[in-house]
């Protein structure tokens, strides 16, 4: 058990080191887009990506969860898997782009986008890319290659940064120089295609990541098995549809807000709703990183039929450190507004802020838990759980945008998660137990979100009182866990 915590951490890290560097880098482009584009624009640019998310998951119907089950599973035809989930993958997503280039016009007409088709068009690349990847990715983390999987990722994310800073900083000045130089300047900048820049600068990222994978892709030519793909899809569909189910409770606020609100305003609404939402990317790269490293070690761990303690004892630490970052990100949440939101337009939308980070930390819970039901092959509990919080979202952003505007799509997402989270642990206890510490979990929850609050409130006007709440949170836990520290400290010394 304890080599399997240590070799988590060390996963953890690794990749959290990827996601840290890479959401520091993007977070970078945070205060280039706030300053150089107005809100509608910045709100143009969140529905894109709410839509790209969507796709993502449709895209590769839980083929990425699938082959880690599955290359478990058939150890002896790993390589098979792999071919078959990947031809699949990059089969679908050639007929996906035939679909919608016959259907172009009335979905540029939905979308409200009938003058920018090369918009649609980028992203739909961007995408396809992105698909391509997810299975070959997935393989890297399979064998346990973290560092050729944070090449890839670093490549990506290093590419689209410093083109983003070429196009917003560098071209604008370019233009005004004199020779050959200022001709390429005045030719490629347009001060109206801020959008498109930064879609360009992805495209061009995600290429470099398709070259980077060649020498993964030349390994499909193993074949293509029927009869896994079969296996696989009837594993992976459930899978699929709780995933759409799951980008909707995450990115559909973003929808409702711009069909709900008045046309005039709800671009600019957005802006700043998805602005603010950056802000939460502590949160977020912590999950992501979490899930990277866990997700392969929990199916390897299942299938050594462990004991299930283990799974509780990461939860609980899980716990502890994401609510360290919801008291942390309050307490300094005057500073970063002031550092990442250039365009103070977008300061209105501060006050969602703390209910954002709270609906993560439920969004976290959510996935450790939904572990068990991937571990028994119950796949379709996923589907159960994620409705469960589309139902939410959908109803609450139906009732509390038009009243609340912004603020009611950031009680919706909390409404939806928290709905998730109980689901999954009510279906887990029935189906799967893990005897996860409930009582410690939301005495974390609530200390972390009263303290927060507190350090909110005093963020920017008297700083040393939000110091002293994060510190008050770390005092707690160091008195709950002193147990858990000190076996920590002897083993260090030892």
């Amino acid at each position: 058990m304890a080599s399997t915590l240590k070799r988590l951490t060390g996963d953890t890290a690794l990749y959290g080191l990827s996601s840290i560097l890479g959401r520091v880098l993007n977070f970078v482009l945070v205060p280039i887009h706030t300053k150089y584009m107005t809100e509608s624009e910045y709100g143009v640019n969140s529905d894109l990506y709410s839509i790209l998310a969507f796709l993502m998951v449709l895209l590769t119907y839980g083929f990425e969860t699938g082959f880690f089950r599955f290359s478990e599973k058939y150890k002896d035809r790993k390589m098979l898997v792999y071919a078959t989930a990947t031809r699949s993958i990059i089969t679908t997503t050639l007929i996906f782009l035939g679909i919608i280039y016959l259907l172009q016009v009335p979905i540029l007409d939905a979308l409200r986008y009938q003058d920018h088709p090369e918009y649609l068009w980028m992203l739909l690349f961007i995408i396809s890319a992105d698909v391509m990847a997810a299975v070959p990715m997935a393989k890297l983390r399979s064998e346990r290659r973290a560092k050729r999987f944070v090449r890839n990722r670093m490549v990506v994310i290093v590419v689209n940064v410093l083109l983003n800073v070429f196009f917003f900083m560098a071209l604008p000045e370019m233009s005004t120089w004199d020779g050959m130089l200022g001709d390429f300047g005045r030719w490629m900048y347009d001060p109206e295609v801020k959008v498109g820049y930064v879609l360009l600068a992805n495209l061009i990222a995600n290429a470099f990541m398709l070259l980077d994978l060649i020498p993964e892709f030349w390994k499909i030519r193993i074949g293509f098995d029927k009869a896994i793909w079969r296996e696989m899809l009837f594993f992976s569909f459930p899978l699929m549809l709780a995933g759409l189910a799951g980008v909707a409770n995450e990115m559909i606020d973003r929808q409702f807000i711009k069909y709900l609100l008045p046309e005039s305003e709800s671009l600019e609404q957005l802006g700043i709703y998805s602005g603010v939402y950056k802000l939460s990317i502590a949160l977020v790269l912590f999950n992501q990183a979490f899930r990277y490293a866990a997700e392969p070690l929990f199916f390897e761990e299942g299938e050594k039929g462990r004991d299930r303690t283990i799974f509780a004892q990461i939860l609980r630490a899980f716990t502890v450190v994401m609510c360290l970052g919801l008291v942390s990100v309050l307490a300094f949440s005057d500073l970063l507004k002031e550092l990442f939101l250039k365009n103070e337009d977008l300061w209105a939308g501060m006050e969602i802020l703390p209910v954002l980070l709270i609906a993560n930390v439920f969004l976290g819970i959510h996935t450790n838990m939904s572990i068990w039901y991937k571990l028994s092959d119950q796949t379709r509990y996923g589907m159960y759980i994620t409705g469960i919080g589309l139902v939410f979202t959908v109803v609450m952003n139906l009732l509390l945008i038009p009243p609340l505007g912004i603020m009611g799509a950031a009680y919706a997402t909390l409404a939806s998660y928290a709905a998730m989270a109980i689901s999954s642990y009510a279906f887990g206890q029935i189906h799967y137990p893990i005897p996860y510490d409930v009582k410690t979990i939301l005495f974390y929850l609530l200390i972390s979100s009263v303290l927060g609050y507190l350090a909110f409130v005093y963020s920017g006007v008297h700083i040393l009182i939000s110091l002293l709440c994060v510190l008050g949170y770390i005092a707690v836990v160091a008195v709950v866990e002193r147990e858990m520290i000190m076996k920590i400290v002897h083993r260090l010394k030892g």
